[in-house]
């Protein structure tokens, strides 16, 4: 082979090699724009959900936070790449955070967990539901830990406020019942049988107005039904009869809960028994205004009965006719009594 067409076939085997070459770099530059723009998507989409996505090599060292984490620590990214948890959290966290993460680092377990966490310089913390895996390198040895946590604290505020009320309904003293807008009884309280003696059973999907005999006043639930309609809330006396026709003074207080588009959704009645005040109450008020002898009003009574006629009389400009009656000798049998 003479040297001509060694140096053709020499040229031809580079310009093959060189379009190998260029067409593997073009494949890469390809393969290279393609993760560029996946890695791009994926970043606008994890900045983008209501959730904290973190990474960590096994040091702790942050290797990647998205912008919701960004926002909360109040750090660009330069800031963030290569710090612990010291940085962001009050010392309390940090530690906290460091021994929940050993779980996952040293014995390769997915861990979904609440955390309680404070960022420096915050003044309250906020509950977090977090979900933290490891992550894998190609031996299967674990070399970072992936987590992404949701803030749940006003679920968990919320949770803890339906406790305690839960707490107040079950053991307070004044009897509670809850009806729908027709005013069908769907719960009542411990308090309500006690005081009442109906049982859950008994009410729960009936009408207010069936089980409960009042005894005054009369036409109470129409009279109620009205007020609600206007006000939203009553209060007032009621007595009420139950087993072995004993008679209870109760205090009632009926309040209307409406849902966020202003319909009325629940009535919320609370009664409290106030039969031995009302009792004393009324002793009191019998014993000042009645003679004990013959039990007929006294002269308090009196003149308060004959002011309260006259100033009817007078917005009425009507007139009354008082009536005097003298017994003989009463004085003198009373005051042998």
């Amino acid at each position: 082979m003479n040297t001509s067409m060694e140096v053709a076939l020499l040229h031809k085997l580079l310009k093959q090699t060189t379009a190998a070459y260029e067409e593997k770099l073009s494949e890469l530059t390809t393969s290279q724009q393609a993760f560029q723009e996946s890695e791009s998507r994926l970043n606008t989409i994890l900045d983008t959900i209501d959730a904290y996505v973190y990474v960590k090599d096994r040091q702790g060292r942050y290797l990647y936070v998205n912008e919701i984490t960004r926002k909360l620590w109040g750090v660009d990214n330069d800031h963030v790449i290569g710090n612990t948890d010291e940085a962001f959290f009050d010392a309390k966290t940090a530690k906290s955070i460091k021994a929940n993460d050993r779980l996952i680092l040293d014995q390769g377990q997915t861990i979904r967990s609440e955390e309680r966490n404070r960022v420096r310089g915050g003044l309250e913390s906020r509950v977090y539901l977090s979900t933290k895996m490891p992550l894998l390198n190609a031996n299967g040895d674990v070399e970072a830990l992936l987590g992404v946590s949701t803030d749940i604290t006003e679920r968990v505020q919320a949770e803890e406020q339906l406790r305690i009320a839960a707490l107040v309904y079950d053991n307070s003293d004044e009897a509670i019942i809850v009806t729908d807008a027709d005013n069908q009884v769907i719960a009542i309280n411990p308090a309500f049988t006690a005081i009442t003696g109906y049982t859950e059973s008994e009410v729960v999907g009936r009408p207010i107005s069936q089980f409960d005999p009042l005894i005054d006043p009369p036409g109470f639930y129409a009279d109620l039904g009205t007020r609600l309609d206007e006000n939203g809330a009553w209060k007032g006396q009621i007595w009420h009869k139950v087993e072995n026709n004993v008679r209870l003074a109760l205090l009632v207080s009926v309040n209307t809960v409406h849902d966020r588009k202003g319909h009325i959704e629940k009535r919320v009645a609370l009664y409290s028994d106030i039969t031995e005040k009302t009792i004393s109450e009324e002793a009191i008020w019998h014993h000042a205004n009645y003679d004990e002898l013959t039990h007929l009003p006294n002269r308090r009574l009196f003149f308060e009965l004959l002011e309260r006629q006259i100033k009817a009389a007078h917005r009425a400009k009507a007139k009354f006719a008082l009536m005097f009656l003298d017994l003989d000798h009463f004085k003198e049998i009373n005051d042998t009594l």
